[in-house]
């Protein structure tokens, strides 16, 4: 598990960004996201799960710093956080 902080930058059918409107979360990503298969986040702050649609598309590397994951439907950043 990768502590990560998620922020969703567009929703399918959306020409424009919505990082105005959309809040971060922090949590766990279950697993690296694999082409094909949905991606799951716990989310820290209720302790709820996400799982988003097949991810399409993964753009760099959650170990080396930020990650961009497009699924069927949205395209989101994770961003490892470096805990002490």
């Amino acid at each position: 598990m990768v502590t990560i902080t998620k922020r969703t930058v567009r929703r399918r059918g959306l020409d424009e960004p919505t990082s105005h409107g959309e809040p971060e979360y922090h949590g766990f990503l279950i697993g690296h996201p694999e082409i094909g298969r949905p991606m799951v986040i716990f989310r820290e702050n209720d302790r709820q799960h996400i799982m988003t649609s097949p991810v399409q598309r993964v753009l760099g590397d959650v170990d080396g710093g930020s990650l961009r994951v497009e699924t069927m439907n949205s395209v989101y950043v994770l961003h490892p956080v470096r805990r002490p």
